[in-house]
């Protein structure tokens, strides 16, 4: 045969071995589904049942027949033998699981992406997704685009609580600081899935705009407190004291985010209030 023929027929079969092996570390699921193949009569059995009772299913069916699986695998390997070994080997039982999990997270995944698009969602069903995606994480089975998918879901939730209390916690801001923050974590969580939630897209928008209002309100509080109890200051100079902290945190709200308009009436208080108090303490 031709030399360049043979080199050309070796590096034909060299890209084809090589393909083959790329092909296994970038599946989908991250791990070579080939170690998933039915060996043993148990295997097989499980893989029957799998494909009778999980492939193609919807959600919730695919969910009650994954864990019935994975239960009967449970039994069957807590079972031993006369001879003392057990009924099944620590490889059949891997095996057994990852022939029910490939099946199954491609359902879940689905099922979770969907879910997040919707406008509005239930508390008990996203506590119930993120409880179902960490344990599929414990089986240390996904990894790759799975086990990102996975943890995704576990970070959405998580992003979820935390966003509301951003947008709950940002009626009772009482500094500038405190208003800033709000305003920067606020930005952070605009994001996808998260502003499908038309609830949480609504309270994230206006989380900046209501921190600034709940320290305008505050701040106006404060001044009308000092305004009306200048007489029961020890001294002017005490009074004097307070109602300067009062003008300083009207500056320092004016000079980040304006509406000097908002402290007009303290502003009007304080200084009468001042008049009075220098004539009290006289």
């Amino acid at each position: 045969m031709n030399r360049a023929i043979k080199i050309a027929l070796i590096a034909i079969v060299l890209l084809g071995i090589v393909a083959t092996i790329v092909y296994f570390i970038n599946d989908d699921t991250g791990i070579g589904k080939v170690d998933a193949i039915a060996k043993t009569d148990f295997e097989k059995e499980i893989e029957k049942q799998v494909k009778s009772d999980i492939e193609g299913k919807e959600y919730a069916v695919a969910s009650t027949a994954f864990y019935n699986v994975l239960s009967e695998i449970s039994t069957e390997a807590s079972i031993v033998n006369k001879d003392g070994k057990k009924q099944l080997s620590e490889n059949e039982v891997e095996n057994c699981k990852k022939i029910a999990f490939y099946a199954y997270e491609p359902i879940f995944e689905d099922y979770q992406k969907a879910y997040f698009t919707h406008s509005s969602w239930s508390e008990k069903e996203l506590n119930a997704l993120k409880s179902r995606a960490q344990n599929l994480l414990g089986m240390n089975i996904a990894e790759g685009n799975a086990k990102s998918a996975l943890s995704s879901v576990v970070a959405n939730v998580n992003d979820y609580y935390a966003a509301w209390r951003i947008v709950k916690s940002a009626k009772s801001c009482t500094s500038v600081a405190a208003v800033q923050n709000i305003g920067k974590q606020a930005n952070s969580y605009k994001r996808s899935p998260l502003l499908n939630n038309a609830s949480l897209k609504a309270g994230l928008e206006s989380a900046f705009s209501d921190a600034k209002s709940a320290l305008a309100n505050n701040i106006n509080a404060r001044c009308r407190k000092v305004a009306q109890s200048y007489q029961y200051y020890d001294s002017y100079t005490s009074f004097y004291s307070d109602y300067l902290a009062m003008n300083k945190l009207i500056d320092e709200y004016v000079m980040a985010f304006g509406g000097e308009s908002l402290f007009a009436n303290s502003k009007g208080l304080l200084s009468q209030a001042d008049d009075n108090a220098m004539d009290y303490f006289d």
